[in-house]
């Protein structure tokens, strides 16, 4: 129990916090329900790589992956990921001196459907896990849960696949605010998109 206490996900959270994302979680389900209710549903897998870009000028980028798990139901996507977000490592550094960024999702997106592709407008919340480095070593670990926002552009290429663009805003991660600019594949399990 100890070792999922360390490093489980909600660890990182106080009390008032873990009630807080479980009224989240219900309200993420009650949405789920009602869309479910009106009309039929899809389901989608998205696989995407990137760069990682930092609003802080003092930390060079790296290349992130994501890989995500989508509920489609009419015009609203309810989604749960994660998202590697790479070493986000010091300019003027010397040494080994990086912050390693990763972490777990849930995500909300509206999709505006025009003739050739569809926006998907959306936000959530990132479970961010972040590691410092200094000299190759680990010098100090953080948990957080960081708000995010997205815009996604999304080519269907046939009723299976799609190809995707986008960018996600994550405020505050590690003491800078984080762009992440992706591309990737959508495959579509089933339903209306």
């Amino acid at each position: 129990m100890d070792l999922l206490r360390e490093y489980g996900f909600l660890s990182c959270l106080g009390r008032r916090h873990r009630i807080g994302l479980s009224l989240l979680v219900l309200c993420f389900l009650a949405f789920i329900m009602a869309s479910t209710s009106v009309q039929a549903a899809g389901f989608a897998l998205d696989v995407n790589v990137g760069h990682t870009a930092p609003s802080d000028s003092d930390f060079r980028g790296d290349a992130a992956a994501d890989v995500s798990a989508s509920m489609l139901a009419g015009r609203w996507t309810y989604r749960v990921g994660y998202t590697v977000l790479g070493e986000l490592s010091l300019r003027d550094s010397l040494n080994d001196t990086y912050i390693d960024v990763s972490g777990a999702y849930l995500q909300f997106n509206h999709t505006l459907p025009f003739d050739w592709l569809d926006i998907d407008l959306g936000g959530g919340a990132f479970f961010a896990r972040s590691e410092a480095f200094f000299g190759g070593n680990s010098v100090a670990k953080e948990r957080d849960v960081r708000p995010f926002v997205e815009v996604r552009a999304i080519k269907p290429v046939s009723s299976l696949i799609a190809v995707q663009v986008g960018i996600r805003y994550f405020n505050d991660v590690s003491g800078s605010d984080l762009s992440l600019i992706h591309a990737g594949i959508r495959l579509n399990v089933g339903g209306d998109r």
